[in-house]
């Protein structure tokens, strides 16, 4: 942990690490709430058959399939403890970096003179680009994009062309932080991939995540299991009585039963 010191008594900065501390500890127990949802949605998905969020395994080799699965639970460890750390000390950076803008009013002024008017247009033209867009360009307010105003449309291409030059630097240096602190934040999920759908497989965190899962939709498939099930069942009545002392069909519920394995009926001797 991070601990100034001044003349052997407590730190300079106490109430930082205490928030920082607990913030941390929220985001990663929600972190970890919304991880458990996540993979019971996923899981649900793939067995409808939607890969819209997991993505399909294509050209991947069952053997590296399997190999990656297997390090999903200690991934799973050492990425959430991974991240509370990184999140304490991004906290910490903030609730610093407030402190010390706040405390100093050279830099507190410098900093608002600098960062508002900039914010300030930056909202307007976006304000201005909205309402005019709704009240000049969409012709139904549905989710249907179809053009009221062409020459309107035009006008504003060429208008926003040069306006975008200056204002798509900040807009650049905004998706940067962005991405960012949302990669701090979520650096210890491994259902959240940090790139890009293109090269998530790059991810070895998500890559493990998804292999465990295609390992679990395989052996749990419900369908499948059920399937299983009449198939047993079928193969049961059809081997001559004779060799059971009992009822020889075996119902669904009792193959899942741990409770019922013993009691199973077995050919005698």
């Amino acid at each position: 942990m991070i601990s100034v010191f001044q003349d052997g008594k407590s730190s300079l900065f106490d109430r930082e690490i205490i928030f920082s501390a607990i913030v941390a500890f929220i985001i990663s127990a929600l972190q970890l709430c919304i991880s458990t949802n996540n993979y019971k949605r996923h899981k649900q998905q793939l067995y409808k058959g939607i890969y819209a969020e997991v993505p399909m395994l294509k050209n991947v080799k069952a053997n590296s399939i399997i190999l990656k699965s297997v390090h999903y639970f200690g991934f799973f460890v050492a990425y959430m403890a991974f991240g509370l750390v990184v999140i304490f000390h991004l906290m910490f950076f903030i609730f610093c970096s407030i402190r010390i803008i706040v405390e100093n009013t050279y830099v507190f002024t410098s900093t608002f003179r600098t960062v508002v008017p900039v914010l300030v247009v930056y909202l307007l033209i976006l304000l201005c680009m909205t309402s005019v867009g709704k009240v000049s360009l969409i012709q139904n307010s549905n989710e249907n994009v179809n053009l009221k105003n062409r020459k309107m449309y035009a006008i504003l291409l060429y208008v926003y062309f040069f306006v975008d030059c200056f204002l798509g630097v900040v807009s650049c240096v905004i998706r940067l932080i962005n991405a960012t602190l949302l990669n701090l934040l979520f650096i210890g999920r491994l259902d959240y991939s940090l790139l890009g759908r293109p090269s998530e497989k790059f991810d070895s965190g998500f890559a493990t995540y998804v292999s465990y899962l295609h390992v679990e939709v395989t052996h749990t498939h419900p369908v499948m299991l059920a399937f299983c099930n009449l198939l047993y069942d079928d193969i049961i009545k059809r081997r001559p009585t004779h060799l059971y002392n009992g009822e020889c069909c075996v119902d669904s519920s009792e193959l899942d039963s741990d409770d019922n394995k013993s009691e199973r009926v077995r050919p005698s001797k």
